[in-house]
């Protein structure tokens, strides 16, 4: 039987193979509590991968400065929905910065110089180039 891709929670999963069954059931029911507390429901694969090509698309039609923070702002929403989503399946949600703050930890080139006039650089947070927030695990 073919995968099926959940429309909550965009997890793709075979309905009739019992355990894939039972771990859909446990992450769906996670990502619909996470997002009914944040009040926010990070987009899914498609919609943050169209996000990112309309991103590239605007960077390069862009004029002015302005236009180039716009493009980098909707690749940094993809990022940080993207990271989101691993912290809400991965239990750590409750900690992930909100998306101001976390444009800040971003230290992408290409990216984050567009970006840190109007955010801050928090650097350490995340790693250079990467885009995954996680919490700090204490030695």
């Amino acid at each position: 039987m073919n995968p099926v891709t959940c429309p909550i929670c965009d997890y793709s999963y075979i309905p009739s193979e019992g355990s894939d069954a039972r771990q859909h059931n446990r992450r769906c029911r996670r990502w619909q509590e996470a997002c009914a507390e944040m009040g926010y429901t990070p987009e899914h694969y498609a919609a943050r991968e169209q996000r990112k090509r309309e991103s590239a698309s605007l960077e390069l039609t862009a004029i002015s400065s302005r236009n180039r923070v716009e493009a980098a702002l909707l690749y940094a929403k993809a990022l940080f929905d993207r990271s989101l989503s691993t912290a809400i399946f991965g239990g750590y949600w409750r900690l992930h910065p909100d998306f101001e703050t976390y444009v800040g930890m971003l230290s992408i080139k290409g990216l984050s110089e567009h970006l840190h006039d109007s955010h801050p650089p928090d650097p350490g947070h995340i790693k250079p180039g990467r885009s995954y927030w996680e919490p700090r695990v204490s030695p």
